[in-house]
Order: C-alpha cells, then sequence, then structure tokens
C-alpha cells in the first residue's frame, strides 16, 4: 500500500509491516490501539458513502462527533467522574430539561460547593497540510477555526465557553442559579478527543483567545476576577484518571488550581538560569503531561482498574487453560 506521508493515513489505517510472507510486526502498538476505535470511523465513513444517495447521510462527521464522541464517549466519561459529588448534567439532559431558547447549552456542566466547571466538547481535526507543514502562521489559522471562530465567525470552543460563563454569571442557565456570582469559581475546559492536542503551547494560545473574551465580559461589569484559564484536557487523559477523582483520590478542581498555579509559577530571589528556564518552560507544558507527574507523585499510575479488569476476559477469549505445550 502506498504510504500517504502527509497525515500517515494509511499506515494508521493498516499499523502493519509484512517483514516476510506470513509475518507481519506492528510498526507502532499506539497505532493498533487507535485503530481498534478511529478506525471504526473510516470503515463507517466509507460504508456510509456505499449507501444510495437517498440514503446516505450527508454530514457523518458531525453525527459521529455528536452521538459518539460527545453524546456517548464524554458524558459516560464524565458521569463516571462526576455523578453524586455535585450537581453533574450533561449537555443533553440541560437541553431534554430547561430548552435554552435557541441558545447552545454547555456539552457538560459540574459544581460543587462554590466551584463550577464548564466542559465544552469537540472532536475536531486540524487539515493535514497544515499540521505536516513548516508554516506556523497556516497551522495556527487551522487551529483559530476549530477553537476560536470560523471564516463565517461562528463561535468556536473558546467563544462558547465565554459566552456560558457570562450566562452563568447573569443567572441566565436556569439549571443553576443557587450561587452569589461574586463568590463561584469558574473553571473552562475545552475536552478534545485526540492527543495531538497536547503539544506544548497550543493551551497557552487558545486560552489567549478567551482571556480576550473574558475581557469584555469585564468591560460589561460583570465579575470574572474567579474565572480561571481556560484549560486543554484530551479525553484519554479523563479516562485513565477518572477512577481516581471518582473515588476521591485527586479531586478534579483541586488539581486544575494546581495546574493553574504551576503554569504561573513566579519567579524567586536567587533562581538559577537553569532553574528559570524551567519555570518559563512548564507555562506551556499541557494538562496531561502535568497530571501524569503530579499523579505518579501521589502512587497513581493512570490505569483505570476496572476497565482493566473488564477488558482481560474479552482478551483471553477461547485461550485455553491448560498450560501450553514446548
Amino acid at each position: 500500500m502506498p504510504l500517504d506521508q502527509a497525515d500517515f493515513t494509511s499506515l494508521r489505517t493498516t499499523p502493519l509491516c509484512e517483514e516476510e510472507p506470513g509475518t507481519f510486526a506492528l510498526v507502532y502498538p499506539v497505532l493498533v490501539l487507535e485503530a481498534l476505535h478511529k478506525g471504526l470511523y473510516f470503515q463507517f465513513a466509507l460504508a456510509n458513502r456505499t449507501l444510495p444517495k437517498g440514503q446516505r447521510e450527508p454530514d457523518w462527521r458531525s453525527v459521529y462527533c455528536d452521538l459518539f464522541s460527545e453524546q456517548y464517549l464524554m458524558y459516560m466519561l464524565l458521569d463516571a467522574t462526576f455523578r453524586g459529588r455535585g450537581l453533574a448534567l450533561s449537555g443533553r439532559a440541560i437541553f431534554d430539561g430547561w430548552q435554552l431558547k435557541g441558545q447552545s447549552e454547555p456539552d457538560y456542566y459540574f459544581r460543587h460547593d462554590n466551584r463550577a466547571v464548564l466542559f465544552e466538547s469537540k472532536d475536531v481535526w486540524v487539515n493535514k497540510v497544515a499540521k505536516a507543514g513548516h508554516d506556523f502562521a497556516t497551522y495556527l489559522d487551522e487551529v483559530k477555526k476549530k477553537f476560536y471562530e470560523d471564516e463565517e465567525q461562528h463561535p468556536k470552543a473558546a467563544r462558547q465557553l465565554a459566552n456560558n460563563v457570562k450566562r452563568l454569571l447573569r443567572h441566565k442557565l436556569p439549571f443553576d442559579a443557587n450561587f452569589d456570582p461574586a463568590e463561584l469559581i469558574i473553571y473552562p475546559v475545552l475536552v478534545v478527543q485526540d492527543r495531538l492536542y497536547n503539544q506544548p503551547g497550543l493551551n497557552v494560545v487558545v486560552n489567549d483567545w478567551f482571556q480576550e473574551e473574558l475581557a469584555k465580559l469585564a468591560k460589561e461589569g460583570l465579575p470574572v476576577h474567579n474565572v480561571r484559564p481556560l484549560i486543554i484536557i484530551d479525553a484519554d487523559t479523563l479516562l485513565a484518571y477518572h477512577e481516581d477523582f471518582r473515588d476521591g483520590r485527586l479531586v478534579f478542581e483541586d488539581v486544575l488550581e494546581e495546574y493553574v498555579a504551576y503554569l504561573r509559577a513566579p519567579a524567586w530571589a536567587g533562581i538559577s538560569v537553569a532553574e528559570d528556564e524551567q519555570r518559563q518552560m512548564q507555562s506551556i507544558h499541557p494538562f496531561a503531561l502535568f497530571l501524569e507527574n503530579y499523579a505518579e507523585k501521589r502512587g497513581m499510575s493512570g490505569t483505570p482498574k476496572e476497565m482493566l479488569y473488564q477488558i482481560l476476559p474479552i482478551i483471553n477469549r477461547g485461550v485455553s487453560d491448560e498450560p501450553a505445550q514446548l
């Protein structure tokens, strides 16, 4: 099969290399695991294109992202993380229960005491030419279309989160109004479905766009002093640690606070050049890297145990209990 070097789509579709007839090697194990999830998307997309035109789903990508990435994967994951600890509502529950008059509801909402988390989910792709090219301005423009606003100036993640911050502070989200806006601490979280967006510095760029919107809200007189920076978190990281959050070994809002402090670490008297370089470098670290180190120091490996125990019978299906003969 010809190798598509622009985005390695052919390699990701079939992540095996035939070393000799009948003998295959895994090119990269992560690609094999991704093929079980992302590969299915492409297989369904191909099946959709083979249907008669009248039966074909015209916007399969949008349907997939809405019904699977958000309403199934993210809802199930965040429900498992937050249910029972405070007010936890999916976007579907909000839409069905309150019908916000055509306005875009949060994709997920959680509040415990005076701390609220607004979630926005984005399962998006960056154009492979921009991603593989050497023109950073072109890449940044593509990212802006996904996470700030598109060519028609339709609001995307950063603006959508800012808008829901505004509605929350004005008590315009009817599912939760029992709080003092001046005392409420708000965490805007952008959930992405691809580890590609864990690249260093991207969170800084997207948060800069969010801060521009937040400055507009401040001019309107809204109490934005307790709105924390926008934080990008990939679904794999949430999945890896959701049992630690669910069971209280980690508190989600506390970890977000620790991450914000980590990004904003000030210089100190007598700091060395090397220490100052490290301090500045950590300001662009993605949340996934921070959480991995943070949890490891506390003896947490980021392996969901229940999922591990459930997958073993599937892996071992059909395997004989008798010892293998050598």
